[in-house]
């Protein structure tokens, strides 16, 4: 459920003019290294490590979670019936998502603390 809902968020930004720029530096537009990098929700994209320095409110994004958001950005909604997460990188693909979906409109979503409330009830 939580990848199809990170499918459907990635497709929506992309359908409306925000899709975040995971390939390059939204900084300095070199491409980025297959290492672990940063996420700059307000810039709208990936920061390599380099240029971070500098930038305030970036947020540190692994290798693996930039990797599942590049795959998410360009494949079809049935590829993601062979892909399955390990439960720390789909919690940060969700963080960056929604860090990056709150800095678009400018506030907090109400829903999300309904979601992680729920989440919690059922998980005792």
């Amino acid at each position: 459920l939580s990848l199809t809902a990170r499918y459907y968020e990635l497709s929506l930004l992309s359908m409306v003019g925000f899709r975040p720029e995971l390939q390059n530096c939204v900084v300095n537009g070199e491409e980025i290294n297959p290492e672990d990098q940063f996420f700059d929700p307000v810039g709208g994209g990936v920061v390599c490590p380099a240029c971070s320095m500098g930038q305030n409110g970036c947020n540190k994004i692994s290798l693996s979670a930039l990797k599942i958001l590049r795959f998410l950005q360009r494949s079809s909604y049935s590829a993601l019936s062979d892909l399955s997460l390990r439960p720390l990188v789909d919690a940060e693909v969700e963080q960056v998502l929604l860090s990056y979906i709150t800095a678009l409109l400018e506030r907090q979503l109400k829903s999300t603390d309904f979601i992680k409330r729920v989440r919690r009830v059922e998980n005792g």
